[in-house]
């Protein structure tokens, strides 16, 4: 996916996040463990799905 204007969508997802109550987004996201989140959004997608990607 190309985003053509970036700080634009920042600028939005950072203010949908201030309106539901995440106080400080920068701090929030980057607070978050990403590689936790990463492994469990893999162990959510059946594997049937990867290897239908690639046949």
């Amino acid at each position: 996916m190309v985003i053509k204007n970036p700080a634009a969508g920042l600028d939005t997802a950072i203010a949908v996040m201030r309106k539901l109550g995440k106080g400080d987004p920068v701090a929030y996201l980057s607070a978050q463990n990403w590689r936790d989140i990463g492994k469990q959004a893999a162990g959510e997608v059946p594997e049937s799905f990867f290897l239908e990607m690639y046949l």
